[in-house]
């Protein structure tokens, strides 16, 4: 069965700190169902930049695989996320390298 296949409705979280765990807890889940749990912490495979050519050998492949997986993190954060407030946290996931956010940086913000 496709990750596609699958009716996982993505948890929106209410930026308050007691929500936190019950809604990590759900947010992990949908994020092994949709293969981007690697992208929640720093992933070694990452391009040292978003916009880095790749090669289309093994390992360019393994980086694309890990640049589609920070991607698709990245647009689950924000979607999860409910208030605008909470997008300061996704601004300080924005570095030069990265001007559309790491996921890793995200969740470090939130379990702070």
């Amino acid at each position: 069965m496709e990750a596609s296949d699958k009716a996982v409705k993505l948890p929106k979280f209410d930026g308050k700190r007691e929500s936190f765990p019950f809604w990590w807890k759900k947010f992990t889940a949908y994020a092994r169902v949709y293969n981007f749990m690697e992208a929640l912490k720093k992933d070694a495979s990452l391009p040292a930049r978003e916009d880095e050519v790749l090669a289309s050998d093994a390992e360019g492949k393994m980086k694309a695989q890990a640049k589609q997986r920070n991607n698709i993190a990245m647009a689950c954060l924000v979607s999860a996320f409910s208030k605008e407030a909470d997008m300061s946290i996704v601004d300080a996931s924005i570095t030069e390298e990265y001007p559309n956010g790491l996921a890793y940086i995200v969740v470090g913000e939130l379990q702070k």
